[in-house]
């Protein structure tokens, strides 16, 4: 277990002041920290628990967290007696102060969530705070499977329509029940039918928020990003492109490929709807991101997930997190220094982590810096 300073090593914004306090949480058996709304810079070497900060916070928001890890994994090895828990109490809000408590359940698979003493489900965190996230994992983001991909455009129009979730959920369950009476021997074809009517459905209302939430961040991404590449998304697929085609007309011509796919055993029609989606980034240049370099990567991944933050809080209300694992490392000296002034500008809760004092140059003035070293107890 490590140890933080009472207070950091320098302050501003202290109107605003986040609470943290983790129990049983990774390498936290027990531990609080209190910040100022702003840029806030954990420093350390590997190991110290800069990212295990970032993942508690990551889990005020619905799912697993960006590290998306099963609840027993968080648990802490040397705290098996209480399951993991944490609280955090944003002082000062417009509303009040907002506090807010997340836990695992009974040490299963199941967490709990409680909004200022009242019992919640998951959906309802984005209500309150909005949060995104830039982990080392995310490197890949271009070249992984389009589903990673898919997964980051679903969990920004979750944050702006909550109703995107369940949407997803019933297009699913619609869709495997489908599948598993088409390989059966006497499928029920009405059963068939009132399937295929809720896929199409759902699978019309799923792609046209994803477009207008794309037209969107398209949009916003010309004046976010400053001298960083500003990103170009195209969402991609046959469904997409049924939706140009005819756009009022989505749901009955999705209705009619799925009726006339019913005779192919395989893929089932499975070439064509939003779980085929692909959501591909282009460089302002015209180039694919995956054939871009290695630091014009980073600089768009940068981009990409700063334009998803302003856009989740463009309106203004609730609290904003904005986490940046280990990401200024690849930035040439310009580029950071403007990522610095822009996050100095939107005066949110902006957790960043670093081994080196040195990559954080030109925002001593303007962040709380905490001075993290390695747990005794590493496993």
């Amino acid at each position: 277990m490590f140890s933080l300073p009472a207070r950091p090593t320098h302050t501003h914004n202290v109107s605003h002041k986040c609470h943290l306090g983790l129990c049983g949480f990774r390498s936290y058996s027990a531990h609080s920290l209190t910040v100022p709304r702003g840029p806030i810079v954990l420093l350390g070497p590997n190991g110290s628990g800069k990212t295990n900060i970032l993942e508690a916070l990551s889990l005020l928001s619905p799912g697993r967290g960006m590290r998306r890890a099963p609840l027993k994994d968080i648990q802490c090895h040397w705290n098996q007696e209480t399951p993991w828990r944490i609280e955090v109490l944003f002082e000062n809000e417009t509303g009040g102060p907002l506090k807010i408590l997340t836990n695992r359940f009974n040490f299963s698979e199941k967490r709990h969530v409680r909004i200022n003493e009242s019992a919640k489900s998951q959906a309802f965190l984005v209500d309150y705070v909005k949060i995104a996230w830039l982990t080392p994992s995310m490197d890949r983001f271009f070249v992984e499977t389009p589903g990673v991909r898919r997964r980051f455009l679903d969990r920004l129009v979750f944050n702006l329509e909550k109703i995107h979730s369940n949407r997803i959920l019933g297009y699913e369950k619609a869709w495997r029940q489908r599948i598993q009476l088409l390989e059966g021997p006497f499928p029920d074809t009405r059963w068939v039918m009132a399937l295929e009517q809720i896929i199409s459905k759902e699978g019309a209302a799923i792609t046209r928020a994803r477009l207008r939430v794309l037209e969107a961040f398209n949009h916003l991404s010309q004046e976010t990003c400053g001298s960083l590449p500003k990103p170009k998304l195209f969402l991609k697929g046959k469904l997409e492109s049924m939706s140009g085609e005819k756009p009022d007309e989505l749901e009955g011509v999705f209705l009619q490929h799925l009726e006339k796919s019913r005779k192919n055993i395989f893929p089932l029609g499975g070439d064509v709807g939003c779980h085929r989606s692909n959501l591909e980034v282009f460089h302002p240049k015209g180039w694919p991101a995956h054939l871009c370099s290695t630091g014009e990567q980073k600089a768009l991944l940068i981009a990409l997930v700063l334009t998803a933050f302003a856009l989740q809080t463009i309106e203004g209300e609730g609290v904003s997190i904005l986490l940046l694992d280990e990401a200024v490392a690849h930035l040439d000296g310009k580029k950071r220094q403007e990522l610095f002034d822009h996050l100095v500008a939107l005066k949110r809760y902006v957790w960043l982590t670093g081994t080196d004092k040195f990559l954080f140059k030109g925002l001593e003035d303007n962040a709380s810096f905490f001075s993290l070293t390695e747990p005794s107890n590493t496993l």
